[in-house]
């Protein structure tokens, strides 16, 4: 038996032939939605939650030399897409060098400084107002 054949009539109420035809291409979109393009450019409006971290990573330039380092954030948004307070670190792994430490934190502190407030959709801005995000921060390995 087919997986459209599966579902439920009842949760599905459509014909049975457009069930067969919508969830191959369903699957195909969610495969295709997994892996987000390296360094896109940020959308204009921000309107699904997949676009907020490429928003925000496209404003993070981690320094030279920060390899191996991670910071975990957490924080939250208002309807208008600015921050409500300023994003906490909720787990670092900063190696044994202060000012390489503290070069990486400043420049996580500078993403979220250059980038918000976010342009949020109106309907977007509303539905996640005061939900909290956590982010990994980990820079790549510089490229000879």
């Amino acid at each position: 038996m087919r997986v459209a054949d599966r579902l439920s009539a009842d949760r599905f109420p459509m014909p049975l032939k457009w069930r067969r035809a919508l969830v191959p291409a369903g699957l195909a979109a969610a495969f295709l939605c997994v892996a987000p393009p390296a360094r896109a450019a940020p959308p204009d409006e921000v309107s699904m939650l997949r676009h907020i971290g490429p928003a925000l990573m496209a404003c993070w330039k981690p320094p030279r030399g920060t390899e191996g380092l991670t910071a975990t954030a957490r924080f939250s948004f208002r309807s208008d897409g600015s921050l409500m307070g300023p994003p906490r670190i909720t787990f670092a792994r900063l190696g044994d060098r202060d000012a390489r430490a503290r070069e990486f934190l400043h420049s996580i502190a500078d993403a979220f400084s250059d980038c918000t407030p976010l342009k949020f959709t109106p309907s977007f801005g509303r539905s996640v107002a005061g939900r909290i995000f956590t982010m990994r921060f980990i820079p790549a390995a510089e490229r000879a």
